[in-house]
C-alpha cells in the first residue's frame, strides 16, 4: 500500500507540511484504491541542499510515493496498462531512430544520454522481459551490450 514521503526545504516560510500530508492522504483515500489505515505518509524537512548552481535562495518540494502491494485484478485497468506500454514502445522507437548508426547517443563519445538509455533498457530487461525491444532494435542492442561491458553497469545490474 502507499508510503508517501514529502521532502521540503526549510526556507519555505509559509509551507504547512501537516496540511499538505492531510490533503495528499485524502486524495489517496478518495481514489478508492487504498484503505484508510493502509496510507502512510511522512514529511521530511531538508536543511542542507542545493538547487542548481547559483547562490540564490531557492527551494523545492519533492514527493515520492512507493506502492508496496500491487493492485488486485479488479482494480487493474488493462486499457491504461496498454496505453502506458504504448508510450514505452514509442520512446524506445524514438531512441532507436535518434541513435541510428552512431556508436553513442551523442556521436562518438559516451555521454550522460547513453547512461540514461542504458539504465532504461536495463530496466526494461529486468521488469518487462516480455517486451521485444531486442529483436526490433539491433542498434540499441549494440549500445546496451557495449554499456554492459563497463564496470559501472556490471556493478549496478539488478540481481
Amino acid at each position: 500500500m502507499p508510503h508517501l514521503t514529502l521532502e521540503y526545504t526549510t526556507n519555505l516560510d509559509h509551507f504547512a507540511p501537516e496540511a499538505a500530508l492531510a490533503g495528499l492522504n485524502q486524495a489517496m483515500l478518495d481514489s478508492a484504491l487504498f484503505g484508510e489505515s493502509d496510507i502512510k505518509s511522512r514529511a521530511v524537512a531538508v536543511s542542507t541542499y542545493k538547487v542548481g548552481t547559483a547562490d540564490a535562495a531557492r527551494a523545492f518540494i519533492h514527493i515520492r510515493c512507493a506502492l508496496l502491494a500491487g493492485r488486485s485484478d479488479e482494480q487493474r485497468c488493462q486499457a491504461w496498462i496498454d496505453r502506458q506500454l504504448g508510450k514505452v514502445e514509442a520512446a524506445v522507437l524514438a531512441i532507436s531512430r535518434d541513435l541510428g548508426d552512431k556508436p553513442y547517443c551523442m556521436g562518438v563519445h559516451l555521454s550522460l544520454a547513453d547512461v540514461a538509455v542504458g539504465a532504461a533498457l536495463g530496466y526494461l530487461d529486468f521488469r518487462f522481459p516480455e517486451l521485444s525491444w531486442r529483436e526490433q532494435y539491433p542498434n540499441l542492442v549494440r549500445l546496451q551490450d557495449k554499456l554492459m561491458q563497463r564496470a559501472s553497469f556490471m556493478d549496478t545490474q539488478p540481481a
